[in-house]
């Protein structure tokens, strides 16, 4: 996996990708969650860029990606869709499969039932349109200063954070740096809060959830304390969905802590329920 970066005419700043596989096989685009980066998906990419032109993107404010920079770039869900068209237009050929992991989640989500056209399957990981939290959350995320934030932002204040979270292969010291250094950024940091207050203010409603017309999938871990895991077969019916799974081994990140089990029920339901795209 290449670190590749595309001009974005529309920004500020440029898009940050992470990029492999064969250029002409099928494009697979994959988001990662809040406060995390694109090594969210370190343990799966090498698999499935034997068989996709994967691209990991960071998405806006997060790792380094600069196009978060302007007026234009808004931390809500609904921007942040838009971003993932013009990404998409820049990286790959549409349709695309699209794999969403918590606030990636969200997007892919937004995104398919905007365009649903755009994308020859979803995956959502964990989603974060469905999230439990705290009374009185997004304030918090509103009104911390990014200036105190930043110092949280080292090995002992970022162990609350999504990656030191991971069950699976804990991060090593060079990793450990390379997370943690763009958040210490006070623009970057103060966009990825007050999108984090965004996430937490649309938590949870499951009656505004609507069919997509996409083929879909949603995956769980069974371990995780962070979204409605007891809520996936309803959001499963309410999304129309192909299939649900609910990983016995996994907590909030199901590519990092079961990479096997996340691999096989990705290239599975790819295989036999995408409507285009099938894997080179």
């Amino acid at each position: 996996m290449k670190s590749v970066c595309y001009e974005a005419d529309k920004y500020e700043g440029s898009f940050h990708c992470r990029v492999g596989g064969p250029e002409d096989a099928p494009a697979l685009v994959m988001l990662h969650g809040h406060m995390a980066h694109s090594i969210a998906y370190r343990r799966v990419w090498r698999r499935l860029a034997k068989s996709f032109r994967v691209i990991v993107p960071d998405l806006p404010g997060h790792g380094y990606d600069e196009t978060f920079r302007g007026l234009q770039m808004q931390p809500r869900i609904e921007t942040l869709a838009d971003w993932l068209f013009d990404l998409i237009d820049r990286s790959a050929e549409a349709p695309v499969h699209l794999v969403g992991h918590s606030l990636g989640a969200s997007i892919a989500y937004e995104a398919g039932k905007e365009s649903p056209s755009r994308f020859c399957s979803l995956t959502l990981v964990s989603p974060g349109f469905c999230i439990s939290v705290p009374p009185g959350a997004a304030t918090f995320f509103d009104y911390l200063p990014p200036s105190l934030a930043r110092m949280a932002m080292n090995r002992t204040g970022m162990r609350i954070i999504e990656p030191f979270r991971w069950q699976g292969e804990p991060l090593d010291a060079e990793e450990r740096e390379a997370y943690v250094e763009p958040l210490k950024n006070l623009d970057r940091l103060e966009f990825t809060l007050r999108l984090g207050a965004e996430i937490v203010r649309g938590a949870c409603d499951l009656d505004e959830l609507e069919p997509l017309g996409v083929p879909t999938q949603v995956i769980f871990g069974e371990g995780d304390d962070f979204v409605r895991v007891d809520a996936a077969d309803e959001i499963g019916q309410r999304l129309h969905a192909s299939k649900v799974e609910v990983f016995s081994d996994s907590g909030h990140s199901p590519p990092e802590d079961s990479p096997l089990q996340f691999g096989d029920a990705l290239l599975d339901f790819i295989e036999t329920g995408a409507r285009c795209g099938q894997p080179a």
